[in-house]
């Protein structure tokens, strides 16, 4: 299965009408045989920071496997994951434990590209990863961004060390 990561639910609804994806058992997660599209809102998987922990075992830098999580609420006084968000959590990691490629759709730079690779490092995504550049919300554009998607960091051949090298 594919599945298909954005940052907006308006972005989710218009990706899985394009893709013929309508089956829908949470809000905002949209399923089907071939494609899953999931809605991941900005500041669900968050950086801690150092002040994330305390006490004496604390280090001046915060190991990476606890520099991110799922974002922290107030509960009774004290920070800590909500119950509904781990729930969410939980049922996100069951697609993207089957999922033979991850893409992430949206029209942000950098940030957005920073926020998505901390979402694989959370649920440990081990397959290909590719990005679908969302220029405009109508199917026929999302069907034009899906079909070319760029995958990893891969440059293309024209740009390829070998290829410079024969030019110079």
């Amino acid at each position: 299965m594919i599945i298909i990561v954005t940052e907006s639910a308006n972005a989710a609804t218009t990706i899985a009408r394009a893709l013929s994806v309508s089956s829908t058992a949470v809000a905002d997660v949209y399923a089907g045989k071939k494609y899953a599209v999931l809605t991941i809102p900005k500041g669900f998987i968050t950086p801690y920071g150092v002040s994330a922990t305390t006490g004496p075992d604390s280090l001046p830098c915060v190991p990476e496997r606890y520099a991110y999580g799922i974002h922290l609420s107030s509960i009774d006084g004290k920070r800590e994951v909500a119950p509904e968000d781990q729930a969410f959590a939980d049922y996100l990691a069951e697609f993207f434990a089957g999922a033979e490629e991850v893409v992430f759709a949206s029209d942000g730079g950098a940030d957005a590209q920073g926020r998505f690779q901390t979402i694989c490092r959370f649920f440990k995504v081990g397959c290909k990863t590719s990005r679908m550049w969302l220029t405009r919300l109508e199917p026929k554009s999302v069907r034009h961004a899906f079909k070319p998607r760029e995958y990893g960091r891969c440059s293309p051949p024209q740009f390829s060390s070998s290829s410079l090298s024969a030019h110079s």
